[in-house]
C-alpha cells in the first residue's frame, strides 16, 4: 500500500519514497537499499535510477539483462512486487527518473554513438530477414547493446 502512495499522492511521494526498501545488485545479502542510498552512491554521468522488474532476487541476478550494468558497475534496484512496474514507470526521486531496464532502449554509453549506428547498418539486412521471417512470433526485432558475454548454462540448452 505504501508504494501506491506514489502513484496517488502527489504531494507527499517524496516523503513516501524516502520510507521504501528495496533489493538491490549492490545490497548485501539478506539487506535492502533506500532510493536515497542508491542516488548518493550513482556514478558519476549516471542519469537514470535503473530497477528491473522480477519474480526473485535469484531470477534477478541471473538475468542477461543485467550484464551491461554490472559492466558499468551501475546499481539496480531488484522491484519483486508486481505493483512495483506500474508505479515506477514515469517516477522520479531527486531529479533522477526510475528507469525499467527491461522495457525499451537503454543507452549507458553515450560516447559510442556513431560505432552503434554503423553496426545497426551493418547488420540491417539480417535484423530485417529475421523480422521477415518470425513476422507471426514476434512482434519486433531491433539491434541492443544490452548483451555482451551472456550464454545459456548447459542445463538449460
Amino acid at each position: 500500500m505504501l508504494k501506491e502512495g506514489l502513484y496517488y499522492d502527489f504531494t507527499r511521494k517524496e516523503t513516501i519514497a524516502d520510507l521504501l526498501l528495496f533489493a538491490s545488485t549492490k545490497a548485501e545479502e539478506g539487506k535492502l537499499r533506500t532510493l536515497r542510498e542508491y542516488v548518493d552512491d550513482m556514478k558519476e554521468g549516471q542519469e537514470h535510477i535503473y530497477y528491473m522488474p522480477a519474480p526473485s532476487i535469484d531470477e534477478a541476478v541471473k538475468s542477461p539483462y543485467l550484464e551491461a550494468f554490472s559492466a558499468k558497475d551501475f546499481e539496480v534496484l531488484i522491484m519483486l512486487d508486481e505493483v512495483d512496474d506500474l508505479v515506477m514507470t514515469g517516477f522520479s526521486y531527486k531529479e533522477k527518473q526510475l528507469k525499467s531496464i527491461v522495457s525499451g532502449d537503454v543507452d549507458l554509453d553515450k560516447s559510442g554513438k556513431a560505432e552503434k549506428e554503423k553496426t545497426q547498418k551493418k547488420y540491417q539486412k539480417l535484423i530485417d530477414l529475421i523480422k521477415t521471417e518470425l513476422a507471426d512470433r514476434v512482434k519486433d526485432v531491433r539491434f541492443s547493446g544490452r548483451l555482451r558475454d551472456f550464454s545459456v548454462p548447459a542445463r538449460d540448452r
